[in-house]
């Protein structure tokens, strides 16, 4: 009898065991899981968030582009206010105030030192 309890006492040791050890592969087979499915929701969570940021830059540079039109066509506006009156000044310097517009453009004067100085100790 004794030989009989000790092998079905092995018997039964060995199906616990077993047993154990499909649970403990159920548990990791189970965690597993979770960690494979909590990784891909953090892909595709960042994945998303680059989308995001990307359509958020693009949407800031179509601002910027329509600013760079209106600052380029206000541009073009004062540079025709701009010549505009560099065709009218001259006209109306001769006509109102009878002054002659040189054909030529102003040249340099150089002055010397002394004479800089001089003209500054008199002011």
């Amino acid at each position: 009898m004794i030989q009989r309890s000790s092998r079905r006492k092995k018997t039964v040791r060995y199906k616990v065991k077993l047993k154990a050890t499909a649970a403990a592969s159920q548990v990791v087979s189970a965690f597993g899981l979770f960690v494979g499915i909590f990784l891909i929701t953090i892909f595709f969570i960042l994945f998303q968030w680059k989308n995001v940021k990307i359509h958020n830059y693009l949407e800031e540079i179509d601002k910027l582009h329509q600013e760079v039109l209106v600052l380029n066509a206000e541009t073009g506006r004062l540079e025709s206010i701009r010549n505009e009156l560099i065709r009218q000044v001259p006209r109306l310097a001769e006509e109102r105030f009878k002054m002659k517009v040189p054909e030529e453009a102003p040249r340099k004067i150089t002055v010397s030192a002394r004479k800089l100085a001089k003209y500054g100790r008199e002011k």
